[in-house]
């Protein structure tokens, strides 16, 4: 009984995440609130690039920054695990390897990666 509420919880992220033929009012919610946070991702940057912008507001655009990478680092993680429902007939491994090797994945990888190595290596 509880891998039947795994499995379902994991088709559910998938349909909401991957599947581009299911839509609902809740995917395009999760699809329109990740395409607001990558617009104003590219505002704070712009911003933060006028120094008296960013110094009145400095403690703003580091909550928004950690708040974001929350956020696209909850969104890539449930993406990998909800990935192993796109052919049922591949193992999960390999259904979440093709996905890690596809472009969207790599890109989703990449702007997340630099804010960990920031943690470890200050730049």
């Amino acid at each position: 009984m509880r891998f039947s509420a795994w499995y379902k919880l994991r088709k559910f992220i998938y349909n909401n995440l991957h599947n581009d033929d299911y839509e609902s009012t809740f995917s395009r919610s999760v699809n329109a609130f990740l395409i607001l946070l990558i617009i104003g991702n590219t505002a704070a940057v712009l911003l933060e690039s006028i120094n008296n912008i960013y110094l009145s507001y400095q403690g703003w655009f580091d909550a928004f920054e950690v708040f974001s990478i929350l956020v696209f680092s909850i969104e890539y993680l449930l993406r990998f695990w909800a990935i192993a429902d796109k052919d049922p007939l591949e193992s999960s491994w390999k259904n979440r390897w093709q996905w890690v090797r596809s472009g969207g994945a790599i890109i989703d990888l990449l702007s997340i990666l630099p804010a960990y190595i920031n943690f470890f290596v200050h730049i």
